[in-house]
């Protein structure tokens, strides 16, 4: 029955996980390692990251401590989300790896100021969302980090931390109507942080180039 869902529907993270809990229920660990693993190595799935937490929480369940390790390495080949960063870090953290918990997070928040000067290089409204959304992703890292160093850190981890923390400001945009006019203002709230000073004038570049790229685009259109 399982094979004939999965066959029909290969993309179902359901009809992989339900599969792979029968063959768990069963007790056979083998035949479930290598259903999550033939699930999480398909080319597209409707939701990626439920199968691979699945995979991870089974060998944390068989007190495999190293390939649930691996299977984090792997996911973040796939995927930047700071909530990957965040849950592998604890893992870590959890398995009383203070140090490895520090790096994931160091890594993960390089991860996501990196994708945000690259969303805000772009000049639609979807990129400007896109940097606000990985905007609160780090905050929530930084939270998580910050939490660590808190509790099972050091005062210099702590103090590394709390310099990236960033600011909370409230700004203005424009509300446009169907022809792209200004119909309106409304206020939302941001986040500053004051490292990223620095790399101010490289993004104001950024952001020039790609306004004028769009601008040519329509020209052209």
């Amino acid at each position: 029955i399982f094979a004939k869902w999965i066959e029909t529907n290969p993309y179902s993270v359901t009809a992989w996980k339900e599969f792979a809990e029968m063959e768990a229920s069963l007790g056979e660990t083998s035949r479930t390692r290598a259903v999550l693993e033939l699930g999480v190595s398909q080319d597209e799935l409707d939701l990626p990251e439920l199968l691979w937490k699945t995979y991870i929480d089974f060998e944390i369940g068989e007190d495999n401590m190293d390939a649930a390790r691996k299977l984090y390495d792997r996911l973040l080949e796939k995927t930047r989300h700071g909530k990957v960063y965040q849950s592998f870090a604890q893992f870590e953290s959890t398995n009383g790896h203070v140090d490895k918990s520090r790096k994931i997070y160091r890594d993960g928040e390089r991860a996501l100021k990196s994708a945000i000067t690259e969303a805000s290089a772009g000049a639609d409204g979807d990129s400007e969302g896109l940097a606000i959304a990985l905007k609160q992703e780090r905050v929530n890292l930084l939270k998580a980090w910050k939490d660590l160093e808190t509790n099972m850190g050091s005062e210099e981890g702590l103090v590394e931390v709390e310099k990236k923390m960033p600011r909370k400001v409230k700004r203005k945009r424009p509300l446009l109507d169907e022809h792209g006019n200004t119909a309106g203002w409304e206020e939302y709230y941001d986040y500053v942080f004051e490292e990223d000073d620095e790399a101010a004038p490289h993004l104001k570049l950024l952001q020039a180039a790609q306004s004028w790229k769009k601008a040519m685009s329509a020209q052209e259109s």
